[in-house]
């Protein structure tokens, strides 16, 4: 994907414009929430075409190079010369067929920017310093000026797709394995829904982006056994199989199932053995 960045652009994040004097690594100056939804903006008038710059720039209020640039970093606009059309991933955010999807796609999206990914592959699984914008002034070629403000969109970002923990810690690659829990630390369950060929998908808008309010991971707060939900459990019936298994110890566990056991059956059970595996 061929994207820019109007470095020399002043950065903007929640209506503050930070003046910066000289040319910066590129980095998106909007945090990806805000490109969500001017990506929504971009799609409302466009729809699956190209659109030119200066359209795109009358069309739109308050649109700026600048925000048409951070779109580009997160994956969410492509552009071909002077002209930028919404990816798949926008799509795939706001049409998700199951949480993990768009779990998934949210991910993909933060980790997009090259400062992003430098940022993960240096700081993951650690605190990240109160000073993080001296560390992107210094190694990571952002100005002195527009440090504080990427530093802030970085923190923002990493919130939003929850992968910042409650005491500060990054943890990107731990999200990318984790269950996806709702705000109670229930484990969510999830299939997509068969559809039938003449029902068409609903237009990808900001509206149906539903906000992530509690990070994915999460240290310091173990999910307890109680709060698990049990989704699509297998009822009992007649018919059914009980399967002796044999664990560390002496220990032995039953599994009860039925015999018209479905390929679909088999994914709830290890989701539930996932689930399980969060307590202990």
């Amino acid at each position: 994907m061929n994207t820019e960045q109007e470095s020399n652009q002043d950065p903007v994040i929640d209506g503050k414009v930070r003046k910066i004097g000289e040319r910066s690594a590129a980095y998106p100056a909007y945090t990806l929430e805000y490109c969500l939804t001017f990506t929504g903006e971009v799609y409302k008038h466009f729809r699956n075409n190209f659109g030119k710059r200066e359209d795109i720039l009358s069309l739109i209020k308050g649109a700026h190079p600048s925000k048409i640039a951070a779109a580009g970093h997160y994956g969410l606009l492509v552009r071909e010369k002077d002209t930028y059309k919404v990816t798949e991933l926008y799509k795939t955010i706001t049409n998700y067929l199951t949480a993990k999807e768009k779990k998934d796609a949210l991910l993909t999206a933060f980790i997009s920017p090259n400062l992003n990914a430098e940022l993960v592959e240096k700081f993951d699984g650690d605190v990240l310093p109160e000073n993080l914008y001296i560390h992107l002034f210094r190694f990571h070629r952002i100005s002195e000026a527009a440090a504080p403000a990427a530093a802030d969109v970085f923190i923002s970002n990493a919130k939003y797709v929850g992968v910042l923990s409650d005491s500060n810690k990054l943890c990107y690659a731990s999200a990318l394995d984790a269950p996806v829990v709702d705000s109670g630390g229930r484990v969510i369950v999830d299939f997509p829904e068969e559809k039938s060929g003449n029902q068409s998908a609903p237009v990808p808008s900001p509206a149906n982006i539903p906000e992530l309010t509690t990070p994915l991971v999460n240290e310091t707060q173990p999910v307890e056994r109680s709060e698990i939900k049990q989704p699509l459990l297998l009822t009992e019936i007649a018919g059914e199989e009980k399967l002796p298994i044999k664990l560390t110890d002496g220990k032995r566990a039953y599994l009860t199932y039925p015999k018209d056991l479905r390929e679909k059956d088999i994914a709830i059970l290890k989701l539930q053995l996932e689930a399980l595996a969060l307590t202990l």
